[in-house]
């Protein structure tokens, strides 16, 4: 698809704050701006009214004391700060843009009439989907002249859909992606313009760090081409798999003894943190696993031991470590809560 244009095309964002849109709607702002060719008209924020602290100073101190001081929050980075992980550093965009008109409809609400007709009398060119999860009626796909191009982070047609750097870990998949594309009536299809192949090399936080960063490059080669009037599609991305949240919410990702190594792991890495219940009661988030591979004959879930390497528990007749709890040391957390050798996983 090629473009001709005589005047400044006009782009319209649709972005949800305290999302993927935080990495991706500064550097399309920053991109837009320093061209001669292309301007940004609005802002869509499709979130709805629960967004409100993302646009006050006192709604952005609270995301930091969240980020840097709760508990759970600081042991998390500390532990990716250790371990070599790569940390985001975006904080909501209303903070990190400038003399843009942001507009926030009533509920999210990007049916409206109000919204339709604003839209409609500035003439936009251009809609940028970045982080939007609403679906798009026909008639908002229409309005813009040179259409609408949505950001989705997987390797389409596979894993369209929602949590979609959810699926490829959960099902033991070595290579992801990201792409940009066309939008039509149809949920995550249309013509591609753009797609990256990334290697999934740890658990869902880094997949999507990952799908982020070379999401802001593609973004902003599209942003270049399409002020050079030179952006083009390459054909219509049809089939390939589809989940929805259901789909997500209804899939069993939490340990299972009963289950080999190899699923209990690809579960840990696509939730990061499976909580589980001991025969003391007790509960906790298992964050580390590491794989031994010595036989024995008790029930799964059956503590054989407990040292400095972790907690050696039997998955599928095979022992292996539980090495972490909470990001911390198993070890400790064991002496913390009481956690003995012969006490079992509860399944």
């Amino acid at each position: 698809m090629m473009f001709t244009y005589t005047l400044m095309k006009k782009i319209v964002i649709f972005a949800e704050p305290g999302s993927i849109s935080d990495a991706l709607v500064p550097v399309a702002v920053n991109k837009i701006q320093q061209s001669k060719h292309i301007s940004l008209e609005y802002i869509i924020d499709t979130s709805g009214e629960f967004s409100n602290s993302y646009y006050e100073n006192s709604g952005l101190i609270k995301y930091y004391l969240n980020e840097y001081i709760n508990p759970k929050s600081a042991i998390q980075k500390f532990h990716k700060l250790v371990t070599g992980y790569p940390t985001q550093n975006w904080k909501p965009y209303p903070h990190a843009i400038n003399n843009v008109n942001q507009l926030r409809p009533k509920n999210g609400n990007i049916d409206s009439k109000e919204l339709y007709s604003m839209l409609s009398d500035s003439e936009p060119d251009l809609f940028l989907l970045l982080g939007c999860s609403k679906i798009f009626s026909e008639q908002l796909i229409g309005l813009p002249t040179d259409g609408v191009i949505n950001y989705h982070w997987s390797l389409l047609p596979e894993y369209r859909g929602r949590n979609a750097t959810f699926w490829p870990i959960y099902e033991g998949k070595d290579v992801s992606g990201i792409t940009f594309h066309y939008i039509d009536d149809e949920v995550d299809q249309g013509e591609l313009i753009k797609q990256k192949k990334i290697p999934i090399r740890d658990g869902r936080s880094v997949l999507s760090y990952d799908c982020l960063v070379e999401g802001q490059k593609l973004l902003s080669e599209i942003l270049d081409n399409y002020s050079d009037d030179n952006l083009q599609s390459s054909g219509k991305i049809e089939g390939g798999s589809y989940y929805s949240l259901d789909d997500y919410k209804t899939t069993d990702v939490g340990f299972d003894p009963k289950l080999a190594y190899d699923k209990n792991i690809r579960r840990l890495k696509s939730k990061e943190a499976l909580w589980v219940e001991f025969s003391n009661n007790k509960k906790a988030a298992i964050t580390a696993m590491s794989e031994f591979g010595e036989s024995t004959d008790t029930t799964p879930g059956t503590i054989e031991d407990i040292d400095l390497r972790g907690i050696k528990i039997n998955m599928s007749g095979e022992l292996h470590f539980i090495t972490q709890l909470y990001y911390l040391p198993a070890y400790i957390v064991c002496k913390l809560l009481s956690i003995e050798t012969e006490m079992s996983i509860q399944t």
